[in-house]
């Protein structure tokens, strides 16, 4: 099948149904447009209800690399490396590809939008927020994307500068791995699971958006799906939200929110 275009209007509907909004300041928050609601983010509730009490491997955190950090020298180079990388991309993602290849962008940028372009994933917006008011939660996509062969949205989670072993456990004094809290209890705590449960949740919300589906229906687009993005300086790699994770997203929402 040929790829499809973007439908009319998807980019506006996107953006003009957003429930809530990112405040910036000296506490930044994300709140509810109506009514005006602050809300608790996802991060802190998911280290603290649904991932373990042990400690992940060197190995799963650090690798060595062959990066020469010429503009990124001193401590925490790589961290502001990746930080930057993030809002560049989320920036552009809501500009069209022609901008997108007319300016100055970084190495990584633009491993991340030859990986979307490779998987037919026509970005939309970047930093698209999202919510759970019933929870008093909220997040952003970092990027919600159109998937030209499946006429999909998809909800895109960026993770820059991942080198390490994502897939190793977190273990106890004894080196016994550890498996995540219900409702995750069966999945092993590893890096791979944390970032596969944030994306979870961030799809579930876009997901529940009062009369979202019908409407996408209505211009063609079939569903909302959700992928996660590892970008480093050797290669990307394109995980697709696998469907035991999707079946997942309310119940996590229901277990980080609960006191």
């Amino acid at each position: 099948m040929a790829p499809v275009a973007v439908p009319r209007g998807l980019k506006a509907k996107l953006k003009n149904t957003a429930p809530s909004k990112f405040v910036r300041g000296r506490f930044s928050h994300f709140s509810l447009l109506d009514p005006p609601t602050k809300l608790s983010g996802i991060t802190k509730r998911l280290t603290e209800k649904l991932y373990s009490k042990g400690k992940l491997p060197e190995e799963a955190l650090y690798a060595p690399t062959g990066w020469k950090p010429d503009a990124w020298k001193g401590d925490g180079g790589g961290l502001r490396r990746g930080k930057a990388v993030d809002a560049q991309c989320t920036r552009l993602a809501s500009m069209s590809d022609k901008f997108r290849k007319m300016g100055n962008t970084y190495k990584l940028t633009r491993f991340v939008f030859n990986a979307l372009e490779q998987a037919q994933l026509e970005p939309l917006m970047g930093q698209r927020c999202v919510a759970s008011a019933k929870h008093r939660l909220g997040t952003a996509c970092d990027m919600v994307c159109y998937n030209k062969k499946t006429i999909e949205r998809v909800v895109v989670e960026l993770k820059c500068g991942f080198r390490a072993n994502i897939h190793l456990p977190a273990t106890n004094s004894k080196k016994e791995p550890f498996n995540m809290a219900s409702p995750c209890s069966t999945a092993a705590d590893c890096i791979l699971h944390r970032h596969l449960a944030q994306l979870a949740v961030t799809h579930h919300m876009l997901a529940s958006e009062p009369g979202l589906l019908s409407d996408l229906r209505k211009i063609g687009v079939c569903g909302i799906s959700a992928a996660l993005l590892y970008a480093h300086d050797s290669r990307t790699t394109l995980y697709s939200l696998p469907c035991w994770w999707k079946k997942r997203g309310k119940k996590i929402i229901e277990a980080i929110s609960a006191a």
